[in-house]
């Protein structure tokens, strides 16, 4: 069964497998979840190509901060769901907190 996530939508297996690739945000952090194709040594396998940034700019425009691949199943789709998770919790741990703003602001 596929689950949903409170962050993260997801399109279902379906989509990818059609060959659509899928962009979306959450809270400053960007992604592209893009089917693709990967050789490997016992022919090619079908995968999700992953890719984040941070910010409020397009792909185009920005810094690509970590690439990921999945196999390209339900299985892999959780894979992605759960990458994003980190990847967003990644981003938080890089911010300031409120009290070093303020710290910076009266020279601290």
């Amino acid at each position: 069964m596929l689950r949903e996530h409170h962050r993260f939508f997801l399109p279902n297996l379906l989509t990818f497998t059609n060959g659509n690739t899928h962009l979306g945000s959450f809270l400053g952090l960007r992604y592209r979840i893009k089917p693709t194709q990967k050789e490997t040594e016992n022919g090619t396998e079908d995968i999700f190509a992953c890719l984040d940034w941070y910010g409020e700019y397009c792909l185009e425009e920005s810094e690509v901060v970590h690439e990921a691949e999945f196999p390209l199943t339900a299985e892999g789709r959780e894979q992605v769901i759960d990458w994003l998770e980190q990847e967003y919790f990644a981003m938080k741990a890089l911010e300031p907190k409120a009290d070093d703003e303020e710290d910076a602001e009266n020279g601290i």
